[in-house]
């Protein structure tokens, strides 16, 4: 399996599963698809040693860049209650370049992605 979905692939699952939950996607990315780049990277897999609790937390590459915000594990990763391998042990991310996407083409937020975004 692919360690990232995309915009594209998270449509072609729901419209698979006949947009019922837990696969239907909100009527705002329905009508919005069009100005979305179906490419562009949505979550992501990646090892780490993370345990309940760390939902929400930002996910750094090893230059302390942020990459995303982890929000599950999984199933593998629950023994890591206890024990921590890398055999297995996958944590799941929403990618930040998703974020973005998904703020600049559906949502009206241009001060928020101004902030989020500026370099200085």
């Amino acid at each position: 399996m692919p360690y990232t979905t995309t915009f594209g692939g998270a449509f072609e699952r729901a419209e698979k599963q006949g947009h019922a939950e837990p696969f239907a996607l909100p009527q705002r990315w329905r009508e919005g698809r069009n100005k979305l780049d179906l490419s562009a990277p949505f979550d992501f897999v990646s090892t780490a040693d993370t345990i309940g609790g760390n939902s929400g937390s930002p996910v750094l590459n090893r230059a302390g860049e942020f990459v995303g915000i982890n929000f599950d594990r999984n199933r593998h990763g629950l023994v890591r209650n206890f024990v921590y391998t890398e055999e297995q042990a996958r944590h799941i991310s929403v990618h930040s370049r998703g974020i973005l996407e998904a703020l600049r083409r559906l949502y009206d937020v241009e001060p928020l992605l101004r902030e989020l975004t500026d370099t200085r």
